[in-house]
């Protein structure tokens, strides 16, 4: 994969993001959904699907690979996009449980890192029983370091560096 554009801080990451998505023009209602560590990657998701918030699709997180554990992500007025239960929306309607049918998944860095004992091969099985572009977003190069970028074939790979960290104390 060549690198085609830099972009710096949070915005960098954000605003290429909902660029792709929205050039694919999917129809209305198709689901994005998103997989990535629960406590980690969830934030950034979150972050994610709020900048596409304006586009007419549903955004779902998969905690790991476990897509029976999915939850919709949903716009929350002052707030910002938050996970809600796949049994209720936060519209007050019943959703009912998730059907996955993904015309994107967005694979998060996380997953790579060695701590989470998930193999590419595992993730490659999960993504590819669909019919749907392929994202990677990670931070500090983990998807290409882990070998994840390669196997997994993606058609967008969003790399985050985050450096320096400034820590002032008084």
């Amino acid at each position: 994969m060549q690198e085609t554009e830099r972009y710096d801080g949070i915005t960098g990451l954000l605003r290429p993001f909902k660029k792709y998505i929205e050039d694919l023009k999917l129809p209305a209602g198709s689901q994005v959904v998103f997989y990535g560590c629960s406590g980690t990657c969830l934030p950034i998701v979150e972050l994610l699907a709020y900048a596409a918030r304006s586009l007419p699709y549903k955004f779902i997180f998969v905690p790991y690979l476990s897509e029976e554990k999915a939850v919709y992500l949903e716009l929350m007025e002052d707030i910002g996009m938050q996970t809600v239960p796949s049994g209720a929306c936060a519209a007050g309607g019943a959703c009912g449980p998730i059907k996955l049918d993904p015309k994107a998944v967005v694979i998060m860095g996380g997953l790579s890192m060695k701590s989470t004992g998930i193999p590419v091969a595992d993730a490659l099985k999960v993504i590819s029983k669909y019919d749907s572009k392929r994202i990677g977003v990670c931070f500090m190069g983990f998807l290409e370091k882990e070998g994840w970028a390669d196997a997994l074939d993606f058609d967008l790979l969003i790399d985050a560096t985050i450096s320096p960290v400034r820590v002032m104390k008084k």
